[in-house]
């Protein structure tokens, strides 16, 4: 009688390649495997080398610094059950947003340059968004802390309006 090793280095107590005992069969418990580990699949030893990118988001695809996918979702928040909304309209919104907001800090800017104030407040905010006949049409509401507009403003204002028609 001679003994025979098995040829690989799988034993024949443990359960060997296709046994099914508490080690060696292929179960779906907890195994030190290839799988996702405890912190996700985010690199770490083994698996394919290179860098890992993390996806580009909607923003920088877009080029544009406002967050096109916040701006989605509070699109779809708004709409109703059968509405949908298509994902370049929140493109679209988030850079005529980032266009406006660009337009009014430069007005605010220049107002506070005329002001000596090297801080804008909702002071300089107002003046700025008052002076301007356009984006005053487009921003009809009342900003807090802002003041009133002088009476010679008022006057800029009209008279730019007139000379624009």
């Amino acid at each position: 009688f001679r003994s025979v090793a098995p040829t690989d280095n799988t034993s024949v107590v443990s359960g060997g390649k296709h046994g099914k005992g508490k080690r060696g069969g292929k179960g779906k418990g907890k195994g030190k495997g290839k799988g996702k580990g405890k912190y996700g699949d985010k690199g770490g030893k083994g698996g394919k080398g290179g860098k890992k990118h993390a996806p580009a988001d909607r923003s920088n695809l877009a080029g544009v610094t406002f967050p096109v996918g916040r701006i989605h979702r509070r699109l779809r928040e708004r709409l109703l059950r059968k509405q949908r909304c298509g994902p370049s309209a929140a493109v679209y919104m988030a850079a005529m947003l980032e266009y406006l907001t660009a337009e009014v800090l430069e007005l605010a800017t220049t107002v506070a340059n005329e002001r000596n104030v090297r801080r804008i407040k909702p002071r300089e905010l107002l003046l700025a968004i008052r002076s301007d006949p356009e984006v005053s049409s487009l921003v009809q509401a009342t900003i807090s802390h802002g003041g009133i507009v002088p009476a010679d403003q008022k006057t800029k204002a009209v008279a730019k309006k007139k000379s624009s028609r």
